[in-house]
C-alpha cells in the first residue's frame, strides 16, 4: 500500500482531477488502480461525500478507503466512529494505510478510546511499519500530559509542542512545519479549499540531501481560527541530482 500511495502521489503531477458526484462515482475510482487525484476531489466535496463514506464503513470492500478518506478529512466525530469499527480483514483491500492516518488524526483526542488506540499504536502493537510513527507524531503534537507520559513510557523524550491554530493559514502551516520533520523546509503549496472554504489541505516539502518528503495537512477553520487536524507523509522519493554535461 504504502508504494500505490507514493505512486498516486508522483502521478498527481500530471493527471486530472476526478469529478465524484455519487456512491458510485466514488466506488468507481476506488476501484481504480490509477487515481491519484482521489483525495483532493473526495475533500473539495467532504460535505456531500462524507454520508457516503460513512455508509462504505460497513462495505468490506471499500472499508479501509473510507476510513483512510474519513481519516484525511478528519471531523473528530467520524475519527471517534471508526474507532468504534472491527478491523477489517487484511485482504479487504489495498488501502491498510488507514491506521496511520487514523493515528495522525488524533493530534488532540477526545475519547477515552482514542488515547488508547494512540498508545498501542505507538508501542507498535498493529505491527503495520506506519502506525507507531503516526501515533508518536500525534503526541508530540499534542503536548499535554497525558501525551508525555505515553512518551516516556516508551522512552521517547517529548520534544516542543507547536501552536496548533492561528487565524492566518500559511502561518498555521509553518509552526507545523517547523517541528514536524528535522530536515530543511523547502516551501508550502497553495491550499486546497473543500467546497464551503472551512477546511484545507497544505503540503508541506522537506529535503534532506537526495530524500524528498511531503507531508499533507489538513485544517478546519475553527471560530475563525485554522485548527491543524491531520498532517500525514504523503509521498518520498529520491531526487537524483542532474547528470553533468557531456564533456566537450
Amino acid at each position: 500500500m504504502r508504494a500505490a500511495i507514493l505512486l498516486a502521489a508522483t502521478l498527481a503531477l500530471t493527471a486530472e482531477v476526478p469529478v465524484i458526484r455519487s456512491a458510485a462515482d466514488l466506488k468507481r475510482e476506488l476501484r481504480a488502480e490509477d487515481s491519484p487525484h482521489l483525495t483532493d476531489a473526495v475533500f473539495k466535496s467532504e460535505r456531500r461525500l462524507r454520508p457516503v463514506l460513512r455508509a462504505l464503513l460497513k462495505d468490506p470492500q471499500f472499508t479501509s478507503a473510507a476510513r483512510y478518506l474519513l481519516a484525511v478529512i478528519a471531523e473528530p466525530k467520524d475519527i471517534e466512529r471508526i474507532l468504534t469499527l472491527s478491523p477489517p480483514p487484511p485482504d479487504a483491500d489495498d488501502f491498510q494505510y488507514w491506521r496511520y492516518a487514523v493515528a495522525t488524526a488524533l493530534i488532540q483526542p477526545t475519547t477515552e478510546s482514542g488515547w488508547q488506540f494512540l498508545e498501542r499504536s505507538a508501542r507498535g502493537d498493529y505491527n503495520d511499519g506506519w502506525s507507531d510513527d503516526g501515533a508518536i507524531q500525534s503526541l508530540q503534537l499534542n503536548g499535554t500530559a497525558r501525551s508525555q507520559s505515553i512518551l516516556r513510557s516508551l522512552r521517547i523524550t517529548p520534544g516542543q509542542s507547536p501552536a496548533l491554530a492561528d487565524r492566518n493559514l500559511e502561518t498555521a502551516a509553518a509552526n507545523i512545519a517547523k517541528v514536524l520533520s528535522s530536515k530543511t523546509l523547502q516551501g508550502t503549496d497553495a491550499p486546497r479549499f473543500n467546497e464551503a472554504g472551512d477546511k484545507a489541505l497544505i503540503d508541506l516539502t522537506f529535503v534532506q540531501g537526495l530524500d524528498r518528503l511531503v507531508y499533507t495537512a489538513t485544517f478546519h477553520n475553527v471560530k475563525g481560527f485554522w485548527t491543524l487536524r491531520n498532517v500525514h507523509e504523503t509521498l518520498q522519493m529520491l531526487v537524483l541530482p542532474a547528470p553533468p554535461p557531456p564533456k566537450p
